[in-house]
């Protein structure tokens, strides 16, 4: 089984809320950190090591996240591995470079440092991906002097579209230039339009 040609097979990921995080209402101090936007774009079945998705190796992660007060990932630590280092290492390095959060906040209402507890779960799924509903969608990255994608982030409308929008490439770029040839860090926008067409048999 090849990797390009088992689109039929997803990951699913649950994020699950730490016992400590539901003791306080989202508006009520102090607070544990709180995430933003769709948390199942934050690792993909896309991201499954090769290897192990040619094996169908499932598994489970949990995972301690350490939220900073800008609301990015500073730690990830592993509490409990799948039995795998690069399952074990692509879900920290992906929740690290995706997951965006409100930040904790103490007593006062001031932003702090806050941890995170939640779960990756690997597994098969032969439902099959959803086709994109119809509507509009983008995909926003920042694209850097090397031509690496150090942010990105996709958005339809609806919920249902999102989970079928396109991802973060894991390629390289090359490197957007000025006149005098020097590299630039760049804002890259897409926005396309879905429509079903009802063809006849």
């Amino acid at each position: 089984m090849r990797l390009e040609l088992s689109a039929a097979f997803r990951l699913v990921v649950f994020l699950s809320i730490g016992a400590a995080a539901s003791a306080f209402a989202q508006n009520a101090y102090p607070s544990d950190p709180i995430p933003v936007g769709d948390r199942s774009t934050w690792v993909l079945w896309t991201d499954w090591p090769v290897d192990l998705y040619e094996q169908e190796i499932e598994g489970t992660i949990s995972v301690e996240l350490g939220i900073g007060i800008d609301g990015l990932v500073d730690t990830c630590r592993v509490t409990r591995s799948s039995g795998y280092a690069a399952m074990d290492e692509v879900a920290c390095v992906r929740l690290t470079q995706r997951g965006r959060f409100k930040p904790a906040r103490d007593a006062s209402g001031r932003a702090v440092s806050g941890l995170y507890n939640t779960n990756v779960v690997f597994q098969f799924d032969d439902s099959g991906p959803p086709v994109p509903p119809p509507g509009t969608f983008s995909l926003e990255m920042i694209v850097e002097q090397d031509g690496t994608v150090s942010d990105c982030t996709s958005s339809g409308e609806g919920s249902e579209a999102n989970e079928a929008l396109p991802v973060c490439p894991d390629f390289i770029f090359e490197p957007v230039r000025d006149e005098e040839g020097n590299p630039l860090r760049v804002r890259v926008r897409l926005t396309a339009t879905i429509e079903h067409q009802v063809l006849s048999n």
